[in-house]
């Protein structure tokens, strides 16, 4: 996506927690490893934003099946969502599209 187009904003999301503790912990893990590249991506001059999902849900609260969010948990979910776009437009990475790409 960079490569093609170097001026557009890549939001990437941390995956959720996880009831079983082993899982949750290589999600641990592997948000970890979203987040050392997105800072590389971020010291590259890239606009390449986290999205932090896995803060904002409560295991027990707001996963219904180990795995997935509760309808409360979804909420939570877009308002991390609608708050991340707030604050990248805020820093003046979202621009008008370029007339004749992509479509």
């Amino acid at each position: 996506i960079l490569a093609g187009c170097p001026d557009a904003v890549v939001m990437v999301a941390a995956i959720i927690h996880r009831e079983d503790a082993g899982v949750d912990r290589r999600t641990a893990e592997y948000n970890a490893e979203i987040r050392n590249a997105q800072s590389r991506r971020d010291k590259a001059g890239q606009h390449v934003y986290l999205v932090d999902q896995y803060a904002a849900i409560v295991p027990g609260d707001d996963i219904i099946d180990g795995i997935h969010p509760s309808p409360a948990g979804y909420d939570k979910m877009a308002e991390v969502w609608r708050l991340a776009i707030q604050q990248v437009d805020s820093m003046g990475w979202i621009s008008d599209p370029v007339p004749g790409i992509g479509g």
